[in-house]
């Protein structure tokens, strides 16, 4: 559901990011990731399903391929700054710290 997917995170997509595949990303705009993609710029996203702007955007895509190697460099140093095994490690952990200290207070 809409409600699920809008805190979840695909692993393949920090994998892809960090190797400098190019992501392309096809769905709902509400998408936590999707903001976090379009915020910094890290891949090509796209939220409508019709066959015409699929047409159109594929059409885009081709003739406008030399932002590719950009956008794959954006989303793996980004990658990289935000979403190493470190990175997110310490963001937990102060995450969960904040929690006991909610409740010990």
């Amino acid at each position: 559901s809409l409600s699920f997917i809008r805190y979840s995170w695909p692993t393949k997509l920090s994998e892809c990011m960090v190797t400098g595949i190019p992501v392309l990303y096809l769905g709902p705009a509400e998408v936590g990731f999707a903001n976090f993609l379009k915020e910094h710029k890290a891949a090509v996203c796209w939220n409508s399903v019709s066959k015409g702007d699929l047409i159109r955007n594929i059409d885009w895509l081709v003739r406008n391929q030399q932002i590719l190697p950009e956008i794959s460099m954006r989303a793996r140093k980004l990658a990289e700054a935000e979403l190493s095994d470190e990175v997110v490690q310490g963001k937990v952990k102060r995450a969960l710290c904040d929690l006991v200290a909610e409740k010990v207070t």
